[in-house]
C-alpha cells in the first residue's frame, strides 16, 4: 500500500531522555519499509542555537548528579519562547504547501507548534498523541489536548491498568530465555541517569555478570574490568541529522581497554537493542523507551528509582503484570533467575496478545479511517 507525498506521515519527536525520539525514528523507519513516505522532526532542532547549546550541558548535568536531574524535572515549562521563529515558520509552511495531514506526536513540547498549523488548516489533520509512558509525562502536563482533533494513543496506562500497544523494535521474535547469555544490561535510559551506577557496585560484589551502558568518557575512569562496557557517542545528539540528512538511531560500541571504541550506526534498528534482547534482564529506571525495549525483546525489567511519578507509574504496571520487578524485591529474592523466567513468560503473553503500533496505524491508513 502507498500513501501519496502530500500525506506524508509527519513524526514529531524530542530528544531528552530518547524515550520520545526513538520511538518515532522506529515508526518512520518501519513506514518507509511499507512504502508509506514519512519524516521525523525533532523539536530541539527548532530551538535556537543559544538554547540548543545548553542541551549537552544539561544531560552531563543530570547523568552526574540524579537529585539535581529530579529537581529540573519538576521546572519544565512551555518552550515555545525558545523557538527560532524563522526555522519554524518554515516549518509551518512547508506542512501548509506539502498539505500534511497525517502526525504521529510523541512529546507534548509540539502542542504549541501543531496549534499554529492547526490554524492554517481549513480541515483538522489526524493527530494521534503517542503517551509512551504510563501517566502523563512532563511535557503532556504542560498543555491542554482535550480538543477533539487530538486523539490519545496509549501505549500504557496505569490508571486503566492497561497495555495498549506494544512497539516491534526490531522485526525479529524475542530471544527464548534458555538461549540467552547469563548477563544482565545495566543502563540509566537515554541521558544515563538513575542510580544504576551504585547498583553497579552492589551487583559486582554479587559476581553477576553485568554488561553496562557508559555515557561519558569520565564512566570509564571508574569501570570495573569485570563488567563489559558499551558506549553511546558522546558526539551524538538527537536533534542534529546524520551525513544521509535523515534522524538515526544512537550510535554504539563496544570499549576496548586497547583500542578507540568503533561506533556502529545500526540503520535498522538501535544497536543497544540486539543486546538487550539476548540478556536476562534490562536493570534500569523504568523509562518509557526501557518499556519498550523490555516488552519488544520479552526482556524482564529490574526497576531502579525512577524519574519522577510517571516513571513510578511505569514500573507499578510492569510489576502489576508480572513483567518486572522492583531491584529490591529481586535481591531479596537472592537474584532469582527463577522470577525472572516467570517474568519473560509474562511478557511473552502480553506482547502475544497486544496490538503492535505500525500495523494497526497501517491498518487504518488503508481503511481510510
Amino acid at each position: 500500500m502507498t500513501i501519496s507525498t502530500a500525506s506524508s506521515v509527519s513524526i514529531l519527536c524530542a530528544g531528552p531522555g530518547l524515550g520520545f525520539y526513538v520511538p518515532g525514528v522506529i515508526v518512520q523507519k518501519q513506514l518507509a519499509r511499507r512504502n508509506i513516505p514519512a519524516e521525523v522532526h525533532v523539536f530541539e532542532s527548532l530551538l535556537t542555537e543559544d538554547k540548543k547549546g545548553n542541551l549537552p550541558r544539561a544531560k552531563a548535568s543530570f547523568h552526574r548528579n540524579f537529585s539535581f536531574a529530579l529537581m529540573g524535572q519538576q521546572m519544565v515549562k512551555d518552550p515555545s519562547p525558545y523557538l527560532d521563529e524563522p526555522a519554524t515558520e518554515t516549518l509551518l509552511r512547508n506542512w501548509k504547501t506539502e498539505n500534511r495531514t497525517h502526525f504521529i506526536v510523541f512529546s507534548g513540547f509540539w502542542i504549541p507548534v501543531l496549534e499554529r498549523y492547526l490554524a492554517l488548516c481549513p480541515e483538522k489533520p489526524d493527530i494521534e498523541l503517542c503517551h509512551v509512558d504510563s501517566a502523563n509525562s512532563s511535557s503532556w502536563s504542560l498543555f491542554d489536548t482535550s480538543a477533539s482533533y487530538y486523539k490519545h494513543i496509549w501505549f500504557n496506562n496505569w490508571e486503566h491498568r492497561s497495555i495498549s500497544f506494544f512497539l516491534d523494535v526490531a522485526g525479529f521474535d524475542p530471544v527464548p530465555y534458555s538461549h540467552r547469555d547469563p548477563s544482565y544490561m545495566v543502563h540509566g535510559g537515554g541521558w544515563g541517569m538513575g542510580t544504576y551506577k551504585e547498583k553497579v557496585k552492589e551487583l559486582n560484589r554479587m559476581k553477576l555478570e553485568l554488561d553496562v551502558l557508559a555515557y561519558e568518557l569520565k564512566d570509564l575512569e571508574e569501570a570495573d574490568p569485570v563488567n563489559r562496557y558499551y558506549m553511546i557517542d558522546p558526539d551524538w545528539h538527537a536533534w542534529e541529522r546524520g551525513a544521509d540528512g535523515k534522524y538515526g538511531f544512537p550510535p554504539l560500541g563496544i570499549v576496548q581497554e586497547q583500542s578507540a571504541t568503533q561506533y556502529i550506526n545500526n540503520k535498522e534498528y538501535p544497536e543497544l537493542y540486539r543486546y538487550i534482547s539476548k540478556k536476562k534482564a534490562i536493570i534500569s529506571k523504568p523509562g518509557a523507551g526501557t518499556l519498550i525495549d523490555s516488552l519488544s525483546s520479552s526482556t524482564p525489567l529490574i526497576c531502579l528509582e525512577p524519574f519522577g511519578g510517571y516513571e513510578n507509574k511505569n514500573s507499578q504496571l510492569w510489576q502489576h503484570y508480572g513483567l518486572g520487578l522492583s531491584f529490591s524485591d529481586w535481591m531479596e529474592s537472592g537474584c532469582s533467575d527463577e522470577l525472572l523466567q516467570d517474568c519473560h513468560k509474562n511478557l511473552l503473553k502480553v506482547r502475544a496478545s497486544t496490538p503492535e503500533y505500525v500495523n494497526t496505524y497501517i491498518n487504518k491508513l488503508s481503511h481510510g479511517t
